[in-house]
């Protein structure tokens, strides 16, 4: 879709249910900032929130430490609390949206809210117009090693 149609979409998706949506969101995420355990799902559930208010041309791709230990442990705990069943319940949703050829754009959104919603940790949201950000350059090989003689002295400084 196009930038004018996303628009479009993202107003109708607004209106329609994604206030609501992205409101449950972010009050979920307020009450879980209480504790200092739940300040890391608080802010995913925030970033989740921003996304189903607008999600038209919007994408999931998963971070560069996607599969870092901690976001495994954090989306385990995540889907045995609440993942598993806000995912299936995104999932009926999108099927009943997908019934109509007019419902099928947004159930495809419903799709992508359950996708995020199973493991938050680990996932970036980007945007689908933008122009892709140039990874940053990692050396593959290490800088050369320097021996030093045993007895040797450097030259004293010039100066």
């Amino acid at each position: 879709m196009g930038e004018g149609c996303d628009c479009c979409c993202n107003i109708i998706w607004f209106i329609f249910g994604g206030f609501e949506i992205g409101l449950m969101w972010l009050i979920s995420g307020c009450i879980l900032c209480i504790t200092i355990c739940g300040i890391p799902m608080g802010l995913q559930c925030f970033k989740i929130g921003c996304f189903a208010m607008c999600p038209f041309g919007k994408d999931i791709a998963p971070s560069q430490d996607a599969s870092d230990c901690c976001n495994c442990c954090c989306n385990i705990i995540w889907i045995l609390l609440c993942g598993l069943y806000i995912c299936i319940f995104e999932g009926i949703t999108g099927v009943l949206f997908c019934i109509t050829i007019c419902g099928i754009p947004f159930g495809l959104q419903h799709f992508k809210l359950a996708r995020i919603a199973l493991t938050p940790f680990g996932s970036v949201i980007t945007d689908k117009n933008a122009t892709p950000v140039a990874q940053p350059i990692v050396m593959t090989t290490p800088p050369p090693v320097v021996v030093v003689q045993p007895g040797y002295t450097p030259p004293p400084p010039t100066y």
